[in-house]
């Protein structure tokens, strides 16, 4: 036991933050730091370190893991209520965040379905013949296709692009463009909003329609809305 000692504590991998760097020990030979783990998943460390302190500097090591995210593996069937087709193991719940990497087994939703977020990989198709709502952000740089429709319902601000071959509904907070995108129709309602900023976003032959005060925003240079189909702004 060695009271009064500095200790400099350092994040070495991972990232995060510590609630100090500098402590002294204690009277029982102690220093401490509050270490939050960054936000990969992984082994992560700091290091613990004293000048001329035998066994300095001492590392300290945690494992990150990303809760609320699932990636499908197509490992059974491409059903997404197939419990194994998911890593970790077990069909989305509505907080879960899901990667749809490019493999053989693509998935295909038939029920309504609410997640986190989607993240579907380049070439990677989501056949959707029912209801998707998501949460947050929506990345379909692959395809979502099939005879459904896609409601983005995030609370707060949150980012959308990709392919999406049915209507896409935005219905309660802002939703900005952060790629091209594309979709059959556009509707825009409630508290909802789309900021096309400065992307190119393309609407198919069922039109675009605003309802209540929900604004559709092409003030950023290089916006372009086009649409084969109609155009119907209320509110």
């Amino acid at each position: 036991t060695v009271p009064g000692l500095a200790v400099g504590f350092a994040i070495t991998t991972g990232g995060g933050s510590l609630g100090t760097t500098a402590a002294v020990t204690n009277a029982a030979g102690q220093a401490t730091s509050v270490w939050t783990l960054g936000g990969l998943a992984g082994a992560q460390t700091v290091t613990a370190t004293s000048a001329g302190l035998a066994g300095s500097p001492a590392v300290f090591t945690a494992t990150g893991i990303v809760l609320g995210l699932r990636t499908w593996t197509g490992a059974t069937n491409t059903l997404w209520t197939t419990t194994t087709n998911w890593s970790p193991v077990g069909v989305p719940l509505s907080t879960d965040s899901v990667v749809v990497p490019f493999i053989t087994n693509l998935p295909n939703i038939s029920t309504v379905t609410t997640i986190k977020a989607l993240m579907l990989a380049p070439s990677a198709v989501l056949t959707l013949n029912s209801t998707l709502t998501v949460n947050g952000n929506l990345d379909a740089t692959g395809t979502i296709s099939g005879s459904g429709g896609v409601v983005l319902g995030s609370v707060t601000p949150a980012s959308v692009k990709g392919v999406i071959s049915q209507p896409i509904q935005i219905t309660n907070a802002l939703y900005v463009a952060t790629g091209a995108l594309s979709a059959n129709s556009l509707q825009v309602m409630g508290t909802g909003a789309i900021d096309i900023n400065g992307q190119t976003v393309t609407i198919g032959a069922g039109g675009i329609s605003t309802a209540g005060s929900a604004p559709i925003q092409l003030t950023q240079p290089g916006s372009v809305l086009s649409t084969t189909g109609g155009a119907s702004c209320a509110g």
